[in-house]
């Protein structure tokens, strides 16, 4: 009782007396955003690589510099159908990187080209803080200078619509209160906590970029995100994709009342009702076909200041709570002990109550809105799950295997509009249940390109066929008139070398997908692990051309027509590319 009692702001008095009062609120049926009025914020919607979208990246990247990084990674893999940490799985295949590597990837790249690697802090729980401490020790922080870890607590459950606490005999026979997760907008009271934002700023951090743990395009938005903030002097920059009208998905909304406003996430289940009190609906733009109001991600970018400043107010950086209890028959009961709730998109109402010393009533905040191609693939559904979903006409399945081929279909994408030559991918065959894109598989790490005027310079005058995969790594590769029809790896690992592929032709049989049968999903198959039931497919590697430039290596090499690695010199580089 004495750690839930001083991990919650107020203790449990206060956790109890706030309980009693949403709780009366919910089952009163009480309207959280009666009154207001709703209306679309002013933000940015971007195209990709259109003049608008180059320009903001390349502003996002000059400021670059001053970014700090925070990544909720509490949750476990229980609702994907993996019993892991959800950032020690692999986002694709193809590379066997995980996502807290991606994102460690990203963050390596940008201080390659600022010359100064942001600050990454992890928000743990109590169920994933083992987890990710170990993955962390054993990649070594992954090459990264500064990682902080802060974890949160479970908070009290409550056992009765009077915000009783729910009780139950330990192991020992001690009587123990049941603890239930208060959910990920506890980052912003931890990191208040901490005492981490004044080290920040006094690194050069002016912007935390805040990233959900299993969304391995959002790095995609982050630089452009960034312009926008920085151009638009935003205290809040929320990264969105257009959103269907109607769609199940929150959306960012400006909302009035009483000559304020505040802009913010409102889940779509109360954006309608709120549009058709007033006369409207959540109806499609003509023009665009997408709904006015952009979809929200849960990834957003904070101005430094603001948001310490903020933190430091009597809420202490505990975001507005709520309370969702599933109700027996009779409407009193609970089937199951309740807890309080916090998101950390609802940080605009903490904004917001600073008034005109955080720039006016809810501060000064906006979105920058980019295809959901680029910035949006979510791994959060097991395949059952994904399945149901697909059924029902949903948005996404959200599966491990999805996201894996939306990243995918994102590279192929990017090549596209770089000018190399290959067949839009689109949406067709079913691997384990999931449909995926049929096209080019390919996966461009940061470190290769991190925006696409890199790409353009980089990547020039090629073509991929459909059913090629293909993997780059290294800021010094560059890669002209390629022919591929295969698997392709291409890797120059060193700073001090250069890796130059031009005219290559390669035709191998490549990779493919196999499904796992019913007796390999079960689990005990020899060679298949838990990651590749999540998946529901293994990934076959026939045959492979890898062209590797290691860490070790000084110099200038170049693979031309017949897959040779040369020095510079002319001379042969042993185990160079080779078909195998």
């Amino acid at each position: 009782m004495s750690s839930l009692d001083a991990a919650y702001p107020g203790g449990l008095p206060s956790y109890v007396s706030k309980a009693r009062s949403l709780l009366a609120a919910s089952l009163s049926g009480a309207n959280p955003f009666a009154g207001y009025t709703p209306s679309v914020p002013p933000g940015e919607s971007l195209a990709y690589a259109s003049p608008a979208h180059l320009s903001l990246e390349s502003s996002g990247l000059s400021s670059a510099g001053g970014l700090g990084f925070v990544l909720v990674a509490g949750g476990l893999g229980e609702r994907l159908g993996y019993p892991g940490v959800k950032v020690g799985l692999s986002p694709y295949a193809a590379t066997g990187e995980t996502y807290l590597g991606q994102y460690a990837s990203f963050l390596l790249a940008l201080g390659a080209r600022t010359g100064r690697v942001p600050p990454l802090c992890i928000m743990t729980s109590e169920d994933t803080d083992a987890g990710v401490r170990k993955l962390l020790a054993k990649r070594g922080d992954f090459g990264l200078p500064r990682v902080d870890v802060v974890t949160q607590q479970k908070v009290a459950a409550l056992a009765d619509a009077g915000g009783g606490l729910a009780f139950a005999v330990g192991g020992g026979g001690e009587v123990e209160i049941v603890t239930k997760p208060h959910g990920h907008g506890d980052v912003h009271s931890l990191l208040h906590r901490s005492g981490l934002l004044p080290e920040y700023a006094a690194a050069g951090v002016t912007h935390l970029a805040f990233l959900q743990d299993t969304n391995a395009l959002a790095t995609n938005g982050v630089l452009p995100a960034l312009g926008v903030a920085v151009g638009g002097k935003q205290e809040m920059t929320s990264i969105c994709v257009p959103r269907v009208a109607g769609e199940a998905a929150g959306a960012i909304a400006e909302l009035g009342r009483g000559g304020g406003s505040v802009t913010i996430n409102v889940e779509y289940n109360q954006l309608g009702p709120l549009l058709r009190a007033g006369g409207g609906d959540d109806v499609a733009d003509p023009g665009t076909g997408y709904s006015p109001f952009p979809g929200n991600t849960n990834n957003f970018i904070l101005e430094l200041s603001s948001y310490a400043a903020t933190l430091a107010g009597p809420d202490e950086g505990v975001v507005s709570e709520f309370v969702n209890p599933k109700m027996e028959a009779d409407g009193v009961t609970f089937k199951k002990p309740a807890r309080l709730e916090c998101m950390m998109q609802d940080y605009p109402w903490l904004l917001q109550k600073r008034g005109p010393a955080a720039g006016g009533p809810g501060g000064k905040v906006g979105f920058a809105s980019l295809p959901r191609w680029l910035s949006f693939s979510p791994a959060k559904n097991s395949l059952q799950s994904g399945q149901e979903a697909e059924a029902a006409g949903g948005a996404g399945a959200g599966t491990l295997a999805s996201a894996e081929s939306e990243g995918y279909y994102a590279g192929a994408r990017k090549l596209m509009a770089a000018g190399v030559e290959l067949e839009e991918p689109r949406l067709g065959s079913k691997v384990a249940g999931i449909t995926i894109y049929d096209g080019p598989r390919v996966v461009l790490s940061p470190s290769f390109a991190l925006t696409h005027g890199e790409l353009v310079d980089k990547f020039t005058s090629s073509a991929i066929s459909s059913d090629s995969w293909l993997t780059v790594e290294g800021a010094n590769v560059r890669i002209s008139n390629l022919k591929l029809a295969g698997a392709l790896v291409v890797k120059c690992l060193s700073e001090k070398a250069t890796l130059t592929v031009d005219g290559l032709v390669c035709e191998n049989l490549g990779w493919r997908y196999r499904e796992l049968t019913a007796g390999e999903m079960g689990g005990g198959a020899e060679g298949v692990t838990v990651e590749d039931r999540t998946r529901g497919y293994v990934l076959e590697r026939l045959e492979t051309m890898e062209i590797v430039v290691g860490e070790d290596e000084v110099g200038n090499f170049r693979v031309g027509v017949d897959g040779r690695l040369l020095k510079e010199d002319g001379e042969d580089e042993e185990g160079g590319g080779v078909c195998n």
